[in-house]
């Protein structure tokens, strides 16, 4: 088995090999093969021309068998003081367990190998989709590989739902959008109210700086717009709680992708109703500013996907959430 770095005409070869259950947004039946294809092929030929991003292959006897792409995230590793990197693609062309593991050593081996080149000490973190083929065999092969498994995002979708946006003028609640002077409150709300964060959650991150990392997130999407909308609840002139949300046009789709991307409630106004008059506002706005929209949690989020349940809005995918650290 030969491991080697991607180029553009292996790239051809590649997409040639991917199923539909190996592509992005391949859940949504309204898309076709032919645009997941081209969106998946847009988006590695993107990460080639990025000095940043490490996309390895792995070939025997000039079949191609696996695949994997890594990218570093700059703000991460600022924060934490080590390289941040993300496996953003892990793709295996086999169907037995024993291959699997062979091709994801070896594709994992190779990055390693590459970035140690690079630094003394870096965090990995992969998500793996439960909609994949063979996931389970894969996420066997991650754990074999020293990956600690530390939650399950789970993925709702909704599209162009809408929702009584009038419910918290019965609780006293008020809904309007940010401004620069929020951002002080927003980012201590987003510092101190989360508790089942990926920061939280896994073990190779420090509590006090994903809690900063948080914080400091929440302010650039207020003063930086970083997002496209944030919404804050406010209850007898104070903030209780806030809502961010995106929207992004896929060409190779052509439609604009809503997300919801994080809210957070102010731990003195939980249990007022107030997640759930942000998450009405904040769908409403999504499915009058794009075609289809994605919002996720954490499984043990217990509170917030009841709620997305009860309004049916469809789970579309889980996410298995994993991670390694190496180097002291």
């Amino acid at each position: 088995m030969e491991t080697r770095k991607l180029d553009i005409e292996l790239l051809g070869s590649l997409v040639s090999k991917v199923r539909r259950d190996q592509l992005f947004y391949s859940e949504y039946k309204f898309l076709t093969d032919e645009q997941l294809q081209l969106y998946f092929l847009n988006k590695e030929k993107s990460l080639i021309e990025n000095s940043e991003s490490y996309q390895i292959v792995a070939i025997e006897k000039r079949d191609l068998i696996g695949y994997l792409s890594c990218v570093k995230d700059h703000f991460d590793s600022e924060i934490f003081g080590f390289g941040c990197y993300r496996i953003s693609n892990l793709q295996v062309f086999s169907n037995y367990q024993r291959e699997i593991q062979s091709i994801t050593s070896s594709l994992f081996q190779k990055l390693e190998g590459t970035l140690k080149q690079k630094e003394r000490k870096f965090h990995v973190s992969i998500g793996l989709s439960n909609n994949m083929q063979d996931f389970d065999k894969i996420f066997n092969s991650l754990t074999g590989n020293g990956f600690y498994y530390y939650h399950t995002l789970l993925t709702f979708s909704s599209i162009k739902l809408k929702f009584n946006g009038d419910l918290g003028r019965n609780k006293g609640i008020t809904i309007r959008t940010a401004t620069k002077e929020d951002s002080e409150e927003i980012s201590r709300i987003a510092a101190e109210s989360f508790e089942l964060s990926r920061f939280k959650l896994d073990p190779f991150l420090d509590d006090t700086k994903g809690n900063y990392l948080l914080g400091l997130s929440a302010r650039n999407a207020v003063e930086k717009k970083f997002v496209d909308v944030v919404f804050v609840a406010e209850i007898d002139g104070r903030i209780a709680g806030y809502y961010t949300g995106k929207k992004r046009y896929i060409k190779e789709f052509d439609r604009t992708l809503g997300e919801g991307i994080i809210s957070a409630i102010d731990s003195q106004y939980r249990g007022r109703g107030v997640f759930t008059v942000l998450d009405n506002t904040i769908l409403n706005w999504l499915a009058d500013n794009s075609d289809f929209t994605e919002m996720g949690t954490y499984l043990g989020n217990f509170p917030v996907h009841k709620s997305f349940i009860k309004k049916g809005l469809p789970l579309i995918r889980s996410t298995h959430q994993l991670s390694k650290l190496i180097g002291t």
